[in-house]
């Protein structure tokens, strides 16, 4: 039986060659695609030694990032806001962190611990500080615009931390309640009562 002369050995040759290139284009397409759309992968050890530092800054600097007033001021209410740290890139001696807030409001009244629940802000702070442990000092927070403006995301964020933020399921961060039991002296398990604005 006879296979055919050297051109169609060169031919046949060629087209597996394009099949298996086709192929392998397609897996490493598709293998970029999942990689693009993965969150950012985060040092949770360091995030973890920087989540105090966020916490205390966004606690003492709430009125000046334009957080809270909701509550009565007779009250004595005070902010509270719990990160979720979405990504943390080295920017010269300092680290730039993004992340995604959850703010509420929070007063003991009567017995009661109130909150107005302020709602989720994305952000991004200024952090010094050492790795391996070592205390870290937020120099400067940013809150993002009302809304999710997209340019501001890419203009802060990573692409893929960016595509994350924008996407029908953004990352959330946990609520800060457990912080104001505590401030307000309240046993783990209190319950917020809702204050209606």
């Amino acid at each position: 039986m006879r296979l055919g002369g050297p051109d169609a050995l060169i031919s046949r040759a060629t087209g597996w060659l394009l099949t298996l290139a086709c192929a392998a284009g397609v897996v490493v397409a598709a293998a970029v695609g999942i990689w693009l759309s993965l969150p950012p992968s985060v040092n949770h050890a360091q995030a973890r030694a920087m989540q105090p530092a966020i916490d205390a800054y966004l606690h003492a600097h709430a009125a000046q990032l334009g957080i809270g007033g909701v509550l009565d001021a007779r009250y004595q209410p005070q902010v509270f806001c719990d990160a979720n740290i979405i990504e943390i890139r080295p920017d010269g001696p300092q680290w730039r962190v993004g992340m995604m807030l959850n703010c509420g409001e929070y007063a003991r009244h009567q017995g009661r611990l109130l909150e107005a629940s302020l709602g989720y802000f994305m952000a991004v702070g200024q952090l010094t500080g050492r790795g391996h442990g070592g205390r870290y000092q937020v120099r400067s927070a940013q809150l993002g615009p009302d809304g999710y403006s997209p340019a501001w995301v890419h203009e802060n964020f990573s692409s893929r931390a960016a595509r994350w933020l924008l996407s029908t399921s953004p990352p959330t961060a946990p609520d800060p309640v457990s912080q104001a039991r505590q401030a307000f002296g309240f046993p783990a398990g209190t319950v917020a009562v809702q204050w209606d604005v």
